[in-house]
């Protein structure tokens, strides 16, 4: 299946992941209460770093092994295999060191009962092998599953979530979509593969993905980490303003990360063929891909966070403003990071960079928020996680330019950026004429959105654009037909 197509599946999935629980984040938010809705994330948050050990790196790891094997029946099973029973074992241990942490910290007595059904998300998650049809990129079917499932999630929430208790309810229904998701995925997968003990190969692959999982964990340690510190020196509420403010920019971003997910594996084979020339012509589509998106999706959201976290969360999410504001920067931060890590240093197999990388992100990372959380709280989370990833950038671009002779194009950022004046000019005219967030956002976009096509195509002449419209032109005589 071609890039194109897999980025219109993967960008799909992507944006459902934050679109769907987007969907019912303004009534939850409104219906359980900034403190409840601080309570689910804290508690997730500590999931998500007991999920870490149990995967260690086999999902980026994963998705280039199977991506180099997809085309050897008799190897493709040996590898699905080896890593499940890697998983396997890994989750069995976790489980255990898990349950005895609920039982053994004070802290995590109140939230007791979310945490034992949080013991099914860590348990599924072995069975959900995203890794594997990625690296198939058969994202035509994840996308399917995903989009289904989240439907009847929103579905339930609304039928169910009634009352500000009801935040167990809320809490389980998120649970469920991994248990549900697992269940079909493992099912499907049979059709392309089948599991065995035999011929495993475990020892083959441990070493890199102990590598990446030491990188994702030291990569939680200043994106993540911040949840459950946070929730242990400020309690729910400020959980829930710094939680808050992090999920409105993480949904503006998950377009482009669609894109480097579906970049990883083509770009695995393609350094498997040493086809260079290949390489930097797909790295520069993804830097005209993100100056694209990030730059005038950061001004906006930057101007007009205020009116965004009104609509979105309602009433009483104020102290998420001044979070949101200090982290929109990493809508780019983040993409440029995703370019140097995921598209260049981890096809290249340059995990040791990849590892000082996070490295340097986590130490940043801790160090701040030990000397802000405390007198900031989410504002101080906030800080700590926009200078992590400035680290991250600055070490990853270091290893990209001195290994593999590439680098920023500093000067298509510089252009784009000063094309973004009128998005300002756009934000202040909104305000200054309207009231109502809706009727701002809504014609800052639009005004934006027109002005954006006009520039990228007859001004920048943006090669990804063009691209996309020589493609749609395409398929026009077809139709007519």
């Amino acid at each position: 299946m071609s890039i194109k197509k897999n980025f219109f599946y993967n960008g799909i999935l992507s944006v459902s992941n934050y679109i769907f629980p987007f969907l019912t984040f303004p009534y939850v938010s409104r219906v359980l209460g900034v403190e409840n809705m601080g309570k689910c994330n804290f508690v997730d948050g500590v999931i998500n770093y007991f999920l870490l050990f149990a995967s260690l790196g086999i999902g980026a790891v994963g998705i280039r092994e199977i991506a180099k094997a997809k085309d050897d029946r008799l190897l493709l099973n040996r590898v699905f295999s080896s890593f499940l029973v890697f998983n396997l074992i890994t989750t069995t241990l976790v489980c255990l060191v898990y349950v005895c942490v609920i039982f053994n910290v004070a802290k995590f007595q109140e939230y007791r009962l979310l945490l034992y059904m949080g013991l099914g998300k860590i348990v599924f998650t072995l069975f959900m092998v995203e890794w594997f049809f990625a690296g198939l990129e058969n994202f035509k079917f994840i996308t399917a599953r995903s989009i289904g499932i989240k439907f009847c999630y929103v579905i339930l929430v609304f039928f169910l979530v009634k009352r500000s208790s009801d935040y167990q309810i809320y809490f389980l229904l998120t649970v469920l979509i991994t248990v549900i998701g697992a269940a079909f995925n493992l099912y499907h997968s049979r059709k392309f593969v089948t599991f065995s003990f035999k011929e495993l190969n475990i020892v083959r692959y441990w070493r890199a993905i102990v590598i990446m999982g030491i990188y994702s964990l030291l990569t939680y340690m200043y994106t993540s980490f911040n949840v459950i510190y946070l929730g242990f020196v400020s309690g729910d509420r400020q959980v829930g303003y710094y939680t808050t403010a992090t999920k409105i920019y993480t949904i503006l971003l998950s377009v482009f990360t669609a894109f480097t997910t579906v970049m990883l594996p083509r770009m695995s084979q393609l350094v498997s063929q040493n086809k260079i020339e290949e390489i930097k012509k797909l790295i520069e589509k993804s830097y005209d891909a993100l100056f694209v998106l990030s730059i005038p999706i950061l001004v906006i959201g930057t101007l007009l966070a205020p009116q965004i976290v009104h609509l979105i969360a309602g009433p009483g999410f104020e102290g998420a403003v001044v979070p949101m504001q200090i982290v929109m920067p990493l809508i780019l931060i983040i993409g440029i990071a995703e370019i140097l890590i995921i598209q260049i240093l981890m096809p290249f197999n340059n995990d040791k960079h990849i590892f000082i990388n996070s490295l340097a992100g986590a130490l940043v990372g801790i160090i701040l928020n030990v000397l802000l959380v405390h007198r900031l709280q989410a504002i101080g989370s906030s800080i700590a996680l926009l200078l992590s990833e400035i680290a991250v950038v600055i070490s990853a671009n270091y290893f990209v330019k001195r290994e593999v002779n590439l680098t920023i194009p500093y000067r298509k950022f510089i252009i784009n950026t000063l094309y973004a004046f009128p998005y300002v000019l756009f934000c202040w005219v909104a305000r200054a004429n309207f009231t109502n967030s809706m009727v701002i956002l809504i014609s800052v976009f639009t005004a934006s959105f027109l002005y954006l096509i006009l520039i990228q195509r007859f001004f920048l002449k943006n090669s990804l654009l063009l691209e996309i419209e020589s493609t749609v032109k395409s398929y026009l005589p077809r139709s007519k037909r």
